[in-house]
């Protein structure tokens, strides 16, 4: 009895997962389910008590006594929850900022040349990874650099310079006051300047246009 008073009172205060324990209500051993380990009052007794596996650990079938530790979680990310495979266990990742998520890589990876104000959450519920939308998981070009990949920024060709958050190189462009830059137009390489177009605004982009 007293054995069975201080597992009770060890799995109320000491070893509770993230996920409820709702889900592991059986009162027996073969009706606990994956996820789940069976823990017995005494050794060889038919009572016991249903209860999760800690976070990041699994079983994969009903009345395991036993969690084993899951294998799937990314680098620099936690586990939040247990699962019931190897590779199912849920998990969270947070990309500093000036960092976006890499699906292929499933890490975070810097951004060059470019920024990120906030940081990024990358959640895997045990069957899907979830990812902020693109806008979110994208840097933000630097000024005087371009680009439309998510983590890679292009300096702007030599003599113009852009906005922060050009996606474009035709979003580059020669300040009034700047040296001319060229560019190939065709086959022929074409200087953009003052006297080409009769430059009189501020601004005179890549592709010949002005403002």
């Amino acid at each position: 009895m007293k054995h069975k008073i201080f597992i009770t009172l060890f799995l109320m205060f000491f070893a509770v997962p993230s996920f409820g324990a709702a889900d592991c209500d059986a009162t027996s051993k073969d009706a606990c389910p994956a996820g789940c380990q069976w823990i017995e009052h005494d050794e060889g007794s038919a009572l016991g008590t249903c209860w999760p596996c800690s976070n990041g650990y699994y079983t994969s079938a009903p009345g395991q006594i036993d969690c084993d530790l899951c294998t799937n979680v990314p680098t620099g990310a936690t586990y939040t929850g247990p699962g019931t495979a190897a590779n199912n266990c849920p998990w969270q990742l947070t990309c500093s900022a000036d960092k976006i998520y890499d699906a292929d890589g499933q890490t975070c990876k810097q951004c060059t040349n470019g920024t990120r104000v906030d940081t990024l959450t990358v959640t895997f519920d045990g069957e899907n990874v979830s990812v902020p939308d693109r806008d979110a998981n994208k840097c933000k070009c630097n000024a005087g650099y371009y680009g439309t990949d998510d983590s890679t920024c292009t300096k702007c060709p030599a003599g113009s310079t852009s906005d922060a958050g050009a996606e474009s190189i035709n979003d580059c462009y020669m300040d009034k006051n700047a040296k001319p830059f060229c560019s190939m137009v065709g086959d022929a390489k074409k200087c953009f300047g003052l006297d080409d177009i009769g430059f009189t605004g501020n601004k005179l982009y890549y592709n010949g246009s002005v403002e």
